[in-house]
């Protein structure tokens, strides 16, 4: 079950991770960010700007965190970008003096 509509918050990763954790939503609590294969699997490659169903979907920004860890470095996360569907591997906000602010939208599994 994925979250139809993000809040249009901007957030670093560990609070993405937070925020998620934290999140009631449609009378559940048990919703965690996507990991990467998760979040591109919404991804429509057919269509740009964004690159994801509007039927399905509404979301306000074009870059969302993933749950997901960079294999090649673990201070980076994965993220989508729904401009044109791309995977891209970002700064968790460790490297630098500031960190990434990106959207979030929360999955939960099905019972």
């Amino acid at each position: 079950m994925w979250q139809f509509c993000d809040d249009g918050v901007r957030r670093s990763w560990t609070e993405a991770l937070k925020h998620v954790e934290d999140l009631t939503l449609a009378g559940y609590d048990d919703w965690r960010l996507p990991n990467v294969m998760e979040l591109y699997s919404i991804v429509d490659i057919g269509t740009t700007s964004p690159a994801v169903n509007n039927d399905f979907f509404d979301l306000s920004s074009q870059s969302y965190w993933t749950s997901s860890t960079c294999f090649f470095d673990s201070n980076r996360a994965w993220t989508v970008h729904f401009t044109h569907g791309q995977v891209l591997c970002i700064d968790k906000g460790f490297l630098s003096a500031g960190a990434f602010h990106l959207a979030t939208l929360a999955v939960r599994d099905l019972e």
